[in-house]
């Protein structure tokens, strides 16, 4: 582990959760890749929904892709370009709509694909022996927190921080 930064050690630290959450994603991905090598697959762990949707979707376009998983054009065009680069996915010409290309897993995807699969589902047991060592539901926290900020942003809980103080001055 490398010595805390600046902001960690900040009296203020506690203002920079985004900050924390950061490099805790920074990290997973980082581990995450390491895992995804050490399995035998060549892509990056960023790139597992975008294979597991062409693999359960044969046929998906970008647009499709982009729709499901929530995600810019921008960063699903890298992580095909990536992907097809690699050699897991193939750009096909779709019969019924020229405008459309097709993306599909090659022979090496496929077999990509269902290692994906299986790494996965050891890595959900994973995560579930993680969280219960440090005793927090954190997929449940993840989704109450993303609700939580839907219903009323940081700006606004902010603004009913300071308007509480200033009632109780």
């Amino acid at each position: 582990m490398t010595e805390p930064s600046f902001i960690e050690t900040h009296a203020l630290r506690d203002a920079f959760f985004g900050y924390r959450l950061g490099r805790l994603f920074d990290l997973l991905m980082e581990q995450g890749d390491d895992f995804m090598r050490a399995e035998g697959l060549s892509f990056p762990s960023r790139a597992n929904s975008t294979v597991l949707y062409i693999s359960e979707h044969n046929g998906a376009s970008t647009a499709d892709i982009m729709r499901e998983l929530h995600q810019p054009h921008q960063l699903v065009a890298q992580r095909i370009d990536l992907l097809m680069e690699l050699g897991v996915v193939e750009r096909l010409d779709d019969p019924n709509d020229k405008r459309r290309k097709i993306l599909r897993l090659t022979r090496k995807g496929k077999k990509e694909a269902a290692l994906l699969r299986n790494a996965m589902k050891d890595a959900i047991r994973a995560f579930e022996r993680l969280f219960d060592e440090i005793d927090v539901e954190m997929d449940e926290a993840v989704r109450s927190m993303t609700k939580a900020l839907a219903d009323a942003s940081i700006g606004e809980r902010v603004k009913a921080v300071r308007t509480r103080k200033r009632r109780a001055a």
